[in-house]
């Protein structure tokens, strides 16, 4: 979260005066509170990470909560379920917030289809729906889309696009966040996997990231991730009984200070 855009926020719950655009420009630009993502310094261009890291699965459900930045106020939580088949990925997933006189709530529906040898695109349709106490409610529809290309067993290529159609809530026309994200993941060692990315957010500075996942262990993973805009890192822990997977992870803000996600994912 850029610090700009999270100021507001605070002020609102101290003085509870504010401009509305600030205040869901701090809910909207809030790293997403799925562990895997979360400890990886919030990576954009692959989607689902903590599947990704289980090929073997027909798919899974995720759930998991955050508190940003030490503030009871500001505890998102998401589920992720997940389905492979003929080829394909079908995804849906939902997220919200509710900070006294702030809430929000989206869901969306989507998933990916092979286009030929390792190459596979992706779209989601999202409904977000805002309300602030004294100002009333709105809903917005937002597409978003991804593609993948597995160039090998240990090395892909992937681009994802944040509200590709410029939604904007609210009568005064707020554009939610816009990015573009570009990354690679290679697999050096059969225990480690690499990512690194750079994503362009309109009205911000290009973030390049850099993550790992390290598993010495069938039963544990090792996460870790930097952001360059804001100088963000990131870290975490996994461990895996069975078919249930544990996770939590940190990150630090050098200017909002640490956050926290945890939460449990189940494969089949």
């Amino acid at each position: 979260m850029h610090k700009r855009h999270f100021l507001p926020f605070c002020l609102f719950n101290s003085f509870a005066l504010l401009a509305v655009p600030a205040l869901v420009g701090a809910a909207f630009d809030a790293p997403p509170p799925e562990p895997y993502s979360f400890a990886l310094a919030n990576l954009a261009a692959f989607p689902d990470p903590w599947l990704d890291h289980r090929p073997e699965a027909r798919g899974g459900l995720s759930a998991g909560g955050a508190r940003l930045y030490g503030l009871p106020e500001v505890q998102p939580f998401a589920f992720r379920a997940a389905v492979r088949g003929w080829g394909g990925l079908l995804r849906a997933r939902g997220r919200g917030l509710n900070s006294g006189p702030y809430s929000e709530t989206a869901a969306a529906l989507g998933g990916e289809i092979p286009l030929g040898e390792g190459f596979h695109v992706g779209a989601d349709a999202q409904v977000l729906q805002v309300a602030i106490d004294d100002y009333g409610s709105d809903q917005v529809f937002q597409m978003d889309a991804n593609a993948r290309w597995d160039l090998a067993p240990d090395l892909s290529l992937a681009a994802a696009a944040v509200n590709l159609a410029g939604a904007r809530l609210g009568e005064g026309g707020y554009e939610l966040p816009r990015r573009l994200a570009l990354g690679a993941r290679y697999d050096p060692i059969p225990v480690l996997r690499l990512y690194v990315e750079i994503e362009q957010e309109v009205h911000f500075p290009l973030s390049l990231r850099i993550a790992a996942i390290f598993q010495p262990l069938d039963r544990v993973a090792l996460l870790a991730g930097y952001q360059s805009d804001p100088g963000l890192v990131s870290a975490g822990l996994g461990g895996r009984v069975g078919p249930v997977q544990a996770t939590a992870a940190y990150q630090y803000h050098p200017d909002l200070g640490f956050s926290q996600c945890y939460g449990l994912a189940v494969t089949f």
